[in-house]
């Protein structure tokens, strides 16, 4: 920091060539700087002098150490760009008394920056740019100096540690969707990705910054959990319906319009049911027709085939059943199926739908 001090210069020649001189910090006068975004105390190295020069000018040099706030939009966590601002200027004394002005240009301060900025492994510096700037507080107006640093956060540590072994549970639940539905090992199996993505939403609350803003890649993780547990959910309903081919008798109408009829025509299973009911269908007429060749052999023998006629026709009555029991159970394995599916379906197109917008919007930022 130099200022100009108008009641303070000698000649040189006059005392030996002496051209500058340090003295003690309290003996003169120092204009009241500080820096605004400061939220801690100055921790500094105390420089107890001053180096006054033969024209007046007086100069202080020390280092700062500065713990300061800076706004952060985390929205694009974790490729997000964060601009930071060092400002510097009186308190007390206003631009009448004080003009504060940047002793260097912006291409200045970034080169001596790169010389000497060290990198701490999470922030990269982009650039610093200076400018000079007013402050006006009611009716009075100070002077200040306003750096603004703009950064860029290294995402490599939250990819490994976040982005990558989310994208990995995703993938393992969504392959989870094709084990058959008949066992309990896909409920199981759901469950247990469900669990470790939990732990993987408790190692993000630690890593994500606290800030107003809602990031985007905690979105993306809260949209996961909640389609997990839907699709859990569904996985819950469809062992239900299996369950129920062998309890209960038929299929609602309501359930077997909307999902054998629409939902299995929309999912392009409407041939697959057409040829399922065709073959019922010939199954039926098969047996009927084999019903009236044992009638007509019955009638040439009444008396010697009474008998085993009545068996027969017993036998047939049985089968009947078995074959409605069969029919009312493929319903329901078909229902559960087309549930199923969609169900896939459905979970398939909002990750895919999810992801690309994740991508896009740190693609754009």
């Amino acid at each position: 920091m130099t200022w100009k001090n108008s009641f303070i210069s000698w000649n040189p020649d006059d005392f030996c060539g002496i051209k500058k001189m340090k003295i003690p910090l309290d003996i003169l006068w120092m204009p009241d700087i500080y820096i605004y975004e400061n939220i801690d105390e100055d921790l500094s190295i105390k420089v107890n002098f001053l180096e006054i020069n033969y024209d007046g000018t007086v100069s202080q040099s020390k280092p700062w150490r500065i713990v300061t706030s800076c706004n952060m939009n985390a929205y694009g966590f974790p490729f997000d760009r964060q601009t930071c601002f060092l400002t510097f200027g009186p308190y007390v004394n206003t631009v009448e008394e004080i003009i504060v002005g940047a002793a260097s240009n912006s291409t200045t301060v970034q080169k001596l920056t790169d010389q000497h900025y060290i990198d701490r492994g999470e922030w990269d510096l982009q650039s610093i740019e200076v400018s000079n700037q007013n402050l006006t507080f009611g009716e009075e107006v100070f002077s200040k100096v306003r750096y603004t640093l703009n950064l860029r956060r290294i995402p490599v540590l939250y990819i490994i540690n976040l982005v990558v072994p989310a994208c990995f549970l995703i993938i393992l639940d969504f392959a989870s969707m094709f084990i058959p539905i008949n066992g309990g090992e896909r409920l199981g199996f759901k469950i247990t990705v469900v669990l470790g993505f939990s732990v993987l939403l408790l190692i993000m609350n630690d890593l994500l910054p606290s800030t107003s803003s809602t990031p985007l890649l905690g979105v993306f993780f809260s949209l996961s959990i909640a389609l997990m547990v839907i699709s859990i959910f569904a996985t819950i309903s469809i062992l239900y319906m299996v369950e129920l081919s062998s309890m209960r008798k038929g299929v609602p109408i309501f359930l077997k319009k909307w999902v054998l009829t629409y939902l299995a025509k929309i999912l392009l299973f409407h041939f697959f049911l057409l040829l399922f009911l065709d073959i019922n269908l010939a199954n039926n007429l098969s047996e009927t027709m084999k019903e009236e060749q044992a009638v007509d052999n019955s009638r040439a023998q009444v008396k010697l085939w009474r008998k085993l006629l009545s068996e027969v026709t017993r036998i047939r009555q049985q089968l009947a059943k078995i074959r409605q029991d069969e029919e009312t159970r493929s319903e329901w394995q078909m229902v559960s199926y087309v549930v199923d599916r969609f169900t896939c379906i459905l979970y398939f197109l909002t990750m895919v739908i999810s992801m690309t917008a994740v991508i896009a919007v740190w693609g754009r930022g």
